[in-house]
């Protein structure tokens, strides 16, 4: 059982679990790395959003990455996040 029931219930209502299927091909040998940095920022914002009750989900750069190469765009230097309107206070 989820400790925060509310918050859990949430998340499942909104978020969409989108499998992974690569449309361009590439080398099986390829090896991403996501800098260390990148997922404390990441681990942040998280707690960021969690703190302020919001949903945050993939847009732009960061959802196409996704969608074509089921990872980050290997050249890309910044991370697109949307938050919903509702999800957002003064």
């Amino acid at each position: 059982m989820p400790a925060d029931w509310k918050a859990f219930k949430k998340d499942w209502k909104n978020g969409k679990y989108l499998e992974c299927t690569p449309i361009l091909e590439r080398p099986k040998y390829t090896r991403r790395a996501i800098p260390i940095k990148f997922l404390d920022r990441l681990v942040e914002f998280s707690n960021l959003l969690e703190k302020h009750n919001a949903t945050a989900f993939l847009m732009g750069g960061t959802l196409l990455g996704w969608a074509r190469e089921c990872s980050l765009i290997p050249h890309t230097t910044d991370t697109d996040v949307g938050i919903f309107k509702d999800d957002h206070s003064e």
